[in-house]
């Protein structure tokens, strides 16, 4: 997923992708985070999630709570509710991100994290970590509080549980206790940079609360201890809790640090249960004249803490796993077989007639090949479940119908009919239908609807500006929006519930499962079902007052997809509207193999590219929308669209309608665009009513 703060990418916000990651819950989600300042208080609950920035110097996270901050109860935040990120996942990783708390410093503001990290098997590789008190906490949280409601926030009453993190090439600042925590920590190659405060201490470096039992607490190992405050006026550390540890090796620690090193909290009694060490120091700071609790290591003693024996390490992997450092992917060998075997059945002809008996032929391949020779025939028996006439300002007057067709035996279509106002003058004239299919993140049919009283659904159609079923009713058009398998109210067993993840997204995945291994494909349901829906438009236009004979079908990202199949199919389809779907298939499907599972028909690129496909619509009138942004696009960007864009031209030049194939080329990111719409729509000669 891509993200970037000028709205060039996929998501605007951090948050938002973090949202639509929940849909694939269970795999790796890596997080690409353009250059930019992102303003978010971020909470992370997913396993094997990654953000990769491009430059920790311009790709900030940050946010300013601080516990000094009165609550709307009157009570103060609290250390643990601070944190800018709170990561309670597993598996995280993040390199060349800033993670930052602009609170201020502490005498004023009180403690502040820029991270609560817990979870196991975390790595910061090239991070910032940026903050005043308490920048960075290595959770776990300490068994007990010392005073009621000390622990306040989002872990206080949650089962403790150990971690093991690494930090990396990071640098990370502040001056009170400004890294903390159970966890165990290995740092390597990082600076340590304490921050001034203007008073006579300026602070302590750790305070490790490691569980007692634990062999391992912080280890740092080839770090650099740097600052800008005053000579000897800090501490290395102090023990939060009585079996605290923290070793130093190798490492240049500045002339900030006291001879002394290290403080005990004024706790003489665990001196015999905490354990700070040191190995090979050197700089201003290091020093022979430690506290008498701190041990100085042999290189024996020292030899253990590398960063293998400390986090379980194996092979540069955790212990759950090992470190391959070589990797023999299938990819290779399938981009090399896509090049050999891909669009066997392209057209190669010279003449309009060849054209003609090649789309014939290639009908009837694409037909087979979606499964569409499995379905079952069966009648509609339409019913009308509700009607709703809208009354806000801008879209008064408009009828909105949830009616439910049958497409196949006990399979069931719910769609909304959106059905525009008519004047008194318009007479008899039939009003033109559009059918509106869904694409992926939006509910299906409630967003393209604008079923904007649904908070998780206008956030949708604010992302993806979504409702364009409702915007094509604005403009006078009766608009026909389905839920198409899978989607909605058509979820599988495993996608069904109230959850918002499982709301918005769909069962594709399951569905797949459930149709490939008996020859039936996702994609050839929804074009089934589209099929459908152009019979039921058939069978109720003389009593709906529809024109059936200029039906035209619009669709963006997965409707996009469902658009370009049933337009190719369907010669009944007399204008399609396909967006944000299309591109060559070896570098948007292939090479970026993650996408949903209705995206992947067997034998498909075997024999067809996109391009081939599209132009079966030839030479009925075709909009194409991109957007330059579009990470779908893949990594050519608009080339790996353009050389499709090229194959339907050619298809539609030599039926001598090159006019009625437009490619719409808009900014951003994977979005729907509608400004260029009524211009595109009056050059095909579509208007509300039939001639």
């Amino acid at each position: 997923m891509y993200v970037s703060k000028d709205g060039q990418k996929e998501f605007s916000t951090i948050g938002e992708a973090l949202e639509a990651a929940a849909e694939y819950d269970g795999s790796k989600v890596v997080l690409h985070i353009s250059p930019g300042i992102y303003r978010e208080r971020l909470v992370i609950n997913q396993n094997n999630v990654s953000f990769i920035g491009e430059d920790e110097g311009t790709t900030k996270i940050t946010w300013s709570d601080a516990a000094l901050d009165v609550m709307p109860d009157g009570d103060k935040r609290g250390t643990f509710r601070t944190p800018s990120v709170f990561i309670d996942a597993d598996d995280f990783y993040a390199c060349h991100i800033s993670f930052m708390n602009e609170a201020g410093q502490g005498y004023e503001v009180g403690q502040a994290l820029a991270v609560y990290a817990d979870g196991d098997r975390l790595s910061f590789e090239n991070c910032r970590f940026e903050g005043y008190q308490d920048t960075l906490f290595t959770a776990q949280l300490p068994k007990k509080e010392k005073q009621p409601g000390g622990f306040k926030g989002p872990k206080e009453f949650a089962p403790r549980r150990h971690g093991r993190h690494l930090y990396k090439d990071c640098f990370i600042s502040g001056n009170i206790d400004f890294i903390f925590g159970s966890a165990t920590a290995y740092f390597e190659g990082c600076e340590i940079f304490m921050r001034n405060r203007n008073d006579m201490l300026s602070g302590y470096v750790t305070a490790p609360s490691t569980y007692e039992g634990e062999e391992f607490g912080y280890v740092f190992n080839h770090c650099r201890f740097t600052s800008d405050c005053p000579r000897e006026s800090a501490y290395l550390g102090r023990p939060w809790r009585d079996f605290a540890k923290a070793v130093i090796l190798n490492s240049e620690i500045g002339a900030h640090i006291k001879k002394e090193g290290w403080h005990d909290w004024d706790k003489k009694n665990a001196w015999d249960t905490m354990f700070f060490a040191e190995y090979g120091n050197f700089g201003e700071g290091a020093s022979k004249e430690r506290a008498p609790f701190v041990k100085m290591l042999s290189a024996q003693e020292a030899a253990k803490y590398t960063r293998e024996n400390v986090l379980g390490f194996k092979n540069g992997g955790f212990m759950r796993t090992i470190s391959i450092k070589t990797y023999y992917s299938s990819l290779p060998n399938m981009l090399s077989k896509f090049d050999r075997y891909a669009r066997r059945d392209a057209f190669l002809g010279n003449t309009l007639e060849e054209f003609q008996k090649w789309q014939t032929k290639a009908r009837r391949t694409l037909w087979e090949l979606l499964g569409l020779d499995k379905m079952d025939k069966v009648e509609l028996m339409p019913r009308t479940e509700e009607t709703v006439t809208l009354e806000d300002a801008e879209n008064r007057g408009i009828v909105r119908q949830r009616v439910l067709i049958q497409s196949e035996q006990d399979v069931w279509i719910p769609m909304y009919i959106l059905t525009p106002p008519r004047n008194s003058g318009q007479g008899m004239k039939k009003n033109r239908v559009f059918i509106a299919p869904p694409g992926h993140q939006g509910a299906g049919k409630y967003s393209v609807a604008g079923v904007s009283e649904i908070p998780a659904v206008a956030d949708a159609i604010k992302k993806f500006n979504y409702d364009y079923g409702l915007q094509l009713a604005r403009q006078g058009f009766t608009v026909i929006c389905p839920d198409c398998r899978g989607f909605g109210e058509r979820r599988d067993e495993k996608k069904q519930g109230d959850k918002e993840a499982d709301f918005l997204t769909s069962s594709c995945f399951h569905l797949a499962h459930m149709a490939e291994a008996i020859g039936e494909t996702v994609a050839g349901m929804c074009a089934w079902d589209l099929m459908k829906i152009m019979d039921f438009i058939e069978e109720q236009a003389d009593a709906m007052g529809w024109d059936a004979k200029n039906v035209s079908c619009l669709g963006f990202s997965g409707g996009g997809m469902q658009t370009l199949y049933f337009a190719a199919l369907d010669e009944r389809v007399k204008n399609a509207f396909i967006s944000g779907y299309m591109y060559g298939c070896k570098e948007s499907l292939m090479l970026l193999n993650g996408n949903c599972s209705c995206n992947y028909v067997p034998h498909l690129w075997e024999r067809f590219d996109m391009g081939d496909i599209a132009s079966l619509i030839a030479p009925r009138n075709l909009m194409i929308q991109s957007c330059r942004g579009d990470h779908l696009n893949g990594p050519r960007g608009l080339e790996n669209v353009y050389e499709q864009v090229d194959i339907i031209r050619a298809a539609y030049r030599l039926s001598g309608h090159e006019d009625r194939v437009v490619h719409d080329v808009c900014e951003g990111g994977h979005r729907w665009h509608d400004e260029h719409l009524g211009d595109i729509m009056q050059g095909f000669g579509i208007t509300r009513f039939a001639d």
